[in-house]
């Protein structure tokens, strides 16, 4: 959102999308906090990593908003083709993928990396790009940190903190503030409360 104000003309920043951008930059700091408190160390590393991909995304969106008259199919068919060609010479240097024997299991999760988690991904990310704008396509890079945390604690073992479950709940009452819809709801059943209330007192005077 804040790249989006300064690149594009369409997107412009408003007080609700600043409230919602602090709140949910404090809940990162909270989620980070007990890793950086101490100085260096491998897994703040790793965080402050998945915040650079996420800075990453918010480019990514603003450059692919040139885009939004292409159809997604080919806008993602580009991206992927261009990407497998960039990634290929690596992976023959590093992987030596010849001396490889996969099992049917591993195929399996490559094939549902790219089918499902790449490919798919992708066209509904063009498709929301195009209609919806960079901002609200990206509204997902608040979720990596919790999506990152998770999965250490679901793969890896490791135990949340209060202070990162304090950084979660900022981070969706951030996304909420920017949405909007929530808050608007609340807005329109207040007021028409507010009118019943009103209306009731009349009749009641009246009588």
């Amino acid at each position: 959102m804040l790249l989006a104000h300064f690149l594009t003309s369409d997107e412009r920043l408003t007080s609700k999308k600043i409230m919602g951008i602090l709140i949910g930059f404090i809940g990162v700091y909270l989620m980070m906090k007990p890793e950086l408190i101490d100085g260096f160390s491998w897994r703040g590393l790793g965080q402050a990593a998945v915040l650079g991909a996420a800075v990453s995304y918010g480019f990514a969106g603003i450059f692919g908003k040139r885009f939004k008259d292409i159809p997604a199919v080919i806008n993602s068919a580009g991206m992927l083709i261009c990407s497998g060609i960039m990634m290929l010479p690596l992976a023959i240097i590093i992987d030596a993928p010849w001396s490889v024997r996969p099992s049917l299991e591993a195929l399996s999760a490559v094939l549902a990396i790219a089918v499902i988690s790449t490919a798919i991904a992708y066209l509904l990310y063009f498709q929301i790009l195009a209609t919806a704008g960079a901002t609200n396509v990206l509204l997902v890079t608040f979720l990596i940190p919790i999506s990152a945390l998770l999965l250490g604690v679901g793969i890896l073992g490791e135990v949340i903190k209060v202070l990162e479950y304090a950084g979660m709940g900022c981070i969706f009452l951030g996304l909420i503030i920017i949405d909007g819809r929530a808050l608007g709801l609340l807005q329109r059943l207040t007021g028409r409360r507010a009118i019943e209330s009103r209306e009731e007192t009349v009749s009641k005077a009246a009588s």
